[in-house]
C-alpha cells in the first residue's frame, strides 16, 4: 500500500522538490520503510534522485530538498518544464534495505519507476523490478506507439497489483493501474500543470480530480493540453469518454482501503472513505443488535475505527466515548503496517494511553470497536491494560469493522502468511479467549458489500471489490 505521488509543471518552479514532498507526507501513513524522489530538470542527462530508508521527513530531509534538489532560478526559462515523482515505501516483500527503496532508476537512467501494489510470480527484488525491466526493452525508441507497445505488455504480462508513475527522460509521465484497480491512482490539475497521487488528500491544491482507469494509461506532456489515453491514443475526458467500459474491465478497488489503509478524507473511485466508514459502522450495528448484548459504553480504538465506531454508537443510540488514546510522543502511529512482529508488539505499547475520566458505577459492559483484528496484537494488549485500569467493567466485548480476516494477501498488504493471522483455522469462540474478551462480533462480509455498493452514486463503475483476504 505504498504511497506515490508525481508533479509535471508548465511552468518554471525551481521548488518542485519541496512540492513533491509535502504531497508525499499527506499519505506517511501509506508507508514508513523509506522514501524517495526523483527530479527531471531537462538541465542535467540524468535524473536528480534521492531515496533513503526511514520515514518522510528523515529521508527526504530540508538540507536535503533545499539544497541538491533545488533548481536555481537562474536556469529556469518560459519554455522550461519540471517533471518528478516519488514515493513512500511498505514493505510487502524484501526487505528493508536502501536497495528497495523507490524510485527505481533503469540500466540506461532513462527511465524512473514508483510503483504502489504487489507483483506475483517473480524473484525480482523488489518486485516492482519486474514492471520496470518491461519498459526498458521499449526504451531505444520513444514515442507514443512504442510507450503504447509496453502498456499493452504490462497489462498482458504482470501479474498482480499495481498503479505505477513512470517518469521518461525529457520526454513525460506515464500513469499507469491495473485492469481491475486494487489500488488508487488519482490525478488532478492545477495552474501550469498537473498533479498526481495514491490518495486524493494529497492533491488538495488541485481543482480537477479524478480517477486513473483500470487497464488505463494516461501520458502527461508538457505543451499538451490534456493528458493521453494510452488506451485509446485519443485525448482523455473521464469516465464518459469510455463507452462500453463495463464490458471490458471490472473495477475492484481494495476493500481494505476503505476499512483501514486510505485517509478518511480521500475518495477513492468516486466513493468517499469517510462515507464508506460510517456506513460499514451501520451495517455492524444491524449485527450488533440481532445479538441483544447489554452494552452501556461504546469505545474506538483511535483513530482509524473512530468514524465507523460513532456511526455504531448512534444507530444503537448508546454513549460514545474516546476511552482510548494515542500517545502524542509516539514514532509511528500506524503499528500493523511496521515490518515485524517484534516492531508491532513495541510500538503498541508505546502507542496507547487511557483518558483521565471517571465512569459511573453502572457502566460494566463494555464495547470495544476496531477497524480489524489482523494479528490481534493490538487488541490483546488493549484488553489486558483496560481491565487492569478499568476494574469495574465485568463485560468486554469486541467488534470488528472488518469481516473476519481468514487468509494471505498477495495484493500489496503485509499478510504473505495466513498461519501468522489471529482467526487462522480458529472458531470465533477460540478468538475470543486469546484476545481476553467476553464476545467478539465481527461484520458480515456479504451485508457490507451490499450496502457499500448500494450507496454509490449513479454513474459510479465500481462492480466489487478486492476482498481475498475475507474469503
Amino acid at each position: 500500500m505504498c504511497g506515490l505521488t508525481g508533479i509535471v509543471c508548465h511552468r518554471p518552479d525551481h521548488n518542485l522538490a519541496e512540492k513533491l514532498r509535502q504531497s508525499l507526507l499527506k499519505i506517511q501513513h501509506r508507508g514508513y520503510d523509506g522514501a524517495g524522489l526523483v527530479l527531471d530538470d531537462h538541465k542535467y542527462e540524468i535524473f536528480r534522485l534521492i531515496k533513503n530508508t526511514g520515514m518522510i521527513p528523515e529521508a527526504l530531509s530540508d538540507e536535503l530538498i533545499t539544497g541538491p534538489l533545488r533548481v536555481c532560478p537562474k536556469d529556469l526559462s518560459s519554455d522550461t518544464w519540471l517533471t518528478g515523482i516519488a514515493h513512500t515505501r511498505y514493505k510487502t516483500c524484501g526487505d528493508t534495505s536502501l536497495n528497495n527503496v523507490q524510485p527505481l532508476i533503469s540500466a540506461s537512467a532513462q527511465l524512473a519507476l514508483v510503483h504502489n501494489g504487489q507483483v506475483n510470480n517473480t524473484n525480482l527484488q523488489p518486485d516492482s523490478r519486474q514492471i520496470l525491466e518491461i519498459w526498458q526493452k521499449y526504451e531505444p525508441l520513444v514515442n507514443l506507439k512504442t510507450i503504447q507497445a509496453a502498456l499493452k505488455d504490462t497489462f498482458e504480462t504482470i501479474e498482480g497489483s499495481y498503479s505505477c508513475l513512470l517518469l521518461i527522460k525529457n520526454y513525460g509521465l506515464v500513469a499507469f493501474r491495473d485492469p481491475l484497480g486494487i489500488r488508487p491512482l488519482v490525478w488532478g490539475q492545477f495552474a501550469g500543470g498537473w498533479a498526481l497521487a495514491s490518495e486524493s488528500v494529497a492533491l488538495t491544491n488541485s481543482n480537477v480530480i479524478r480517477d486513473i482507469l483500470p487497464g488505463t494509461g494516461l501520458l502527461f506532456r508538457p505543451g499538451v493540453s490534456y493528458p493521453i489515453s494510452l488506451r485509446t491514443g485519443s485525448i482523455h475526458s473521464g469516465y464518459r469518454a469510455h463507452s462500453g467500459y463495463k464490458n471490458q474491465f471490472s473495477l475492484l478497488p481494495c476493500l481494505f482501503e476503505f476499512i483501514y489503509l486510505a485517509d478518511p478524507d480521500s475518495v477513492i473511485d468516486g466513493l468517499s472513505v469517510r462515507r464508506a466508514r460510517t456506513i460499514m459502522g451501520r451495517q455492524l450495528a444491524k449485527k450488533i443488535r440481532t445479538l441483544q448484548l447489554q452494552i452501556d459504553l461504546i469505545v474506538p480504538v483511535p483513530d482509524s475505527s473512530c468514524i465507523a465506531t460513532r456511526a455504531v454508537a448512534k444507530t444503537l443510540g448508546l454513549p460514545y466515548r474516546e476511552l482510548i488514546k494515542l500517545n502524542p510522543g509516539r514514532k509511528q502511529s500506524r503499528s500493523f503496517i511496521l515490518p515485524t512482529q517484534s516492531q508491532r508488539e513495541i510500538a503498541v505499547r508505546d502507542k496507547f494511553s487511557f483518558a483521565a475520566m471517571s465512569l459511573a458505577n453502572d457502566i460494566e459492559n463494555l464495547l470495544i470497536v476496531d477497524d480489524s483484528i489482523v494479528r490481534g496484537t493490538t487488541m490483546r494488549h488493549l484488553i489486558s491494560a483496560i481491565r487492569q485500569t478499568y476494574p469495574n467493567f465485568k463485560k468486554i466485548y469486541v467488534a470488528s469493522v472488518a469481516p473476519v480476516i481468514r487468509r494471505a494477501n498477495i495484493f500489496g498488504i503485509d499478510i504473505p502468511d495466513d498461519t501468522k493471522l489471529l482467526a487462522y483455522q480458529k472458531t470465533i469462540p477460540e478468538i475470543a479467549v486469546i484476545l481476553g474478551a467476553d464476545q467478539v462480533i465481527y461484520q458480515d462480509l456479504n451485508d457490507m458489500e451490499r450496502a457499500l455498493l448500494l450507496s454509490l452514486d449513479d454513474g459510479n463503475l465500481i462492480a466489487g471489490f478486492e476482498d481475498s483476504i475475507f474469503q
